[in-house]
């Protein structure tokens, strides 16, 4: 006489993210063991003490039993997660501002990510913040240059960064003028100059 087996001990780590091998494991008398994606145990998707579904993001429920002889066990169930990759949008704007100038915020759109590490590139006087899957950077430069910033996305799956470029141009200024000629009527003068920082 074969008793009616326990439900099976069913294994597997998550969350996952996409693109991970994934191996589940079924554990009980030594049957065989049936896998199931639906609660009424009609949708059969694997049979054996491992399975390895290849998955995309989301959440999956799969139900197990074992057969020993013609008898079945209880189901016991797993549920797994599998994160999406994470995702960095293009910065919302490239901007050229004069030193000491606020700038107009700039936007990245994250997915997967649960924060940022440290900017790294971003002009003194501007910071960069995350909040509900955006980065906002904005601040006052108080220095000039072309800055190519990166920053790096933490949590979620895979190692992404958002980047852009902000342009932050110096303070006009000239110089004195090269000389101060006293010259003859009708006579050439040397030429002149001034040196200019800033305009175009």
């Amino acid at each position: 006489i074969v008793g009616i087996p326990p439900a099976p001990v069913l294994s597997g780590a998550s969350p996952y993210c996409v693109g991970d091998p994934i191996t589940l494991t079924a554990a009980g008398q030594g049957g065989v063991y049936n896998w199931y994606s639906n609660v009424g145990l009609t949708i059969l998707v694997n049979t054996g003490a491992t399975y390895s579904p290849v998955l995309g993001a989301g959440s999956f429920t799969y139900y197990v039993t074992e057969t020993a002889g013609t008898c079945v066990s209880p189901s016991s169930n797993i549920t797994i997660v599998v994160n999406p990759a994470n995702i960095a949008s293009a910065a919302s704007s490239t901007p050229t501002v004069c030193i000491n100038t606020a700038i107009t915020a700039i936007t990245h759109t994250t997915t997967g990510a649960t924060g940022i590490g440290a900017a790294v590139g971003l002009p003194a006087g501007v910071t960069a913040n995350w909040a509900g899957g955006v980065i906002t950077i904005s601040g006052t430069p108080t220095a000039s240059g072309t800055f190519n910033y990166t920053i790096p996305l933490t949590g979620g799956c895979g190692a992404v960064n958002a980047t852009g470029t902000i342009t932050v141009t110096p303070t006009n200024t000239v110089s004195a003028a090269s000389s101060t000629p006293t010259v003859c009527i009708n006579t050439a003068i040397t030429a002149i100059t001034h040196t200019t920082t800033g305009a175009t």
